[in-house]
């Protein structure tokens, strides 16, 4: 079997998920024999329904992934340990879960029931400017052993995250790529860009049903309810598109916006022809 190092590396550069990824970077670490009961890798992402993605290995379930919402209560992370390390602009932290300090995190009580005794957390920033919401990615491992982990093996876990972290970064660069094609391009458009039908020219035949709706008073309601108008939208499309996408149909997230810069462009064009005229005129004379 190649060493850890080498199949971290292996599994960053074939795009594997962060799941299988996490699952076989822990699998590993125990088999090397870190008695390892729960490992919890959390990497935030750019996407319009979530904020952060969070995987949970335990030694009783496996890995389990979530997507956490926008709209999840932001109080339970400003309770978390990461929370904690940021705001004291820690980037490691080690606690055990059986002493004094047994109550002040919730997350103890998970790593507890677990049969963990400790819970040593990292924090890693990826340090892109370009995209200021990917900004790293924390992690926490707890073991079973009654002293915790010992010296050697947080120098071997340390030694392992910074390779951990870039195959983490890649895969979700990845990810997000593809998801943002898929939500603002739309699904088959979107593999085709992938696919390397970038250039002019290029294109397909599809078969497709074009489906034309117009919502009462749009107009007028889109000058006085300002950003609150986006929501409501987003309301009325899905009651259009999800009875078509439950019959296997794939429905454009664009078209809407389209539409609605168009009546918007349209309703001021009157106002500027005139102004368009008027410099034309000297041209003519």
């Amino acid at each position: 079997m190649a060493n850890l190092e080498d199949w971290i590396i292996e599994q960053g550069l074939r795009g594997s998920d962060l799941a299988s990824l996490l699952s076989g970077f822990v699998e590993r670490l125990t088999a090397e024999g870190v008695p390892l009961v729960r490992v919890y890798l959390a990497l935030p992402t750019v996407n319009p329904t979530i904020r952060v993605y969070t995987h949970v290995w335990t030694r009783s379930a496996g890995t389990v992934v979530e997507g956490v919402s926008h709209e999840r209560n932001a109080d339970a992370f400003e309770l978390s340990p990461f929370a904690y390390m940021m705001r004291t602009e820690q980037t490691g932290c080690y606690w055990r879960v059986d002493g004094p300090e047994a109550e002040r995190f919730g997350v103890f009580k998970d790593v507890k029931r677990e049969g963990g005794t400790d819970y040593l957390a990292r924090l890693f920033s990826f340090e892109n400017a370009s995209a200021p919401d990917l900004r790293g990615i924390g992690i926490s491992f707890s073991c079973s052993r009654p002293e915790g982990f010992r010296p050697e093996e947080v120098a071997r876990i340390d030694g392992l995250l910074p390779l951990l972290g870039l195959a983490a970064y890649r895969i979700t660069l990845f990810d997000l790529t593809v998801t943002m094609l898929d939500t603002y391009v739309g699904l088959s458009a979107g593999r085709r860009v992938l696919s390397g039908e970038i250039r002019r020219g290029i294109g397909t035949t599809i078969t497709a049903a074009l489906l034309f709706a117009d919502l009462r008073g749009f107009t007028s309601l889109a000058d006085t309810a300002g950003q609150d108008l986006i929501a409501r939208l987003d309301h009325h499309l899905e009651a259009m598109a999800d009875p078509v996408a439950e019959q296997g149909a794939r429905c454009s997230s664009s078209w809407a916006t389209v539409f609605w810069r168009l009546s918007r462009s349209r309703k001021s064009a009157p106002a500027r022809a005139p102004a368009r005229r008027r410099s034309e005129q000297p041209r003519r004379r």
